[in-house]
């Protein structure tokens, strides 16, 4: 429902969200790039991350690439510093998860700047 344009005013709605609240939203997929929304939400002093499951042409493409690829990831841990996550991965989600993360990553540390109480949380949707 949130990435359906005939629905996304209802889900502001019944979200209790303005369009203040939406900090970045990608709402075609494309291949390799999913749709995804990045939502302040004030009653849970949450940031939310919004990736949509794969219901389009080029959702499904990127999930048929399924090739395994190494997958290298660090990991900031909050006072302990940084361990990297290394293995293997299906090809397209990393692809498309690296590209979710160039594009959400900066905003999202905006609004930490703005906000440094909110915490970030991630969900994928099927809409």
């Amino acid at each position: 429902m949130f990435f359906s344009k005939e629905h996304y005013e209802v889900f502001l709605e019944f979200g209790g969200y303005g369009q203040n609240d939406i900090l970045i939203r990608k709402s075609k997929a494309k291949l390799m790039k999913p749709a995804f929304t990045v939502v302040r939400d004030e009653s849970t002093r949450c940031f939310l991350l919004f990736i949509r499951g794969a219901i389009s042409v080029k959702d499904r493409l990127t999930a048929a690439t399924a090739a395994e690829v190494p997958f290298h990831h660090v990991v900031s841990q909050e006072g302990r510093g940084s361990c990297i996550v290394v293995g293997h991965a299906h090809c397209g989600m990393v692809a498309a998860a690296r590209w979710v993360a160039d594009q959400a990553i900066p905003c999202l540390r905006r609004a930490i700047e703005q906000f440094p109480d909110y915490k970030i949380k991630v969900s994928s949707l099927r809409s």
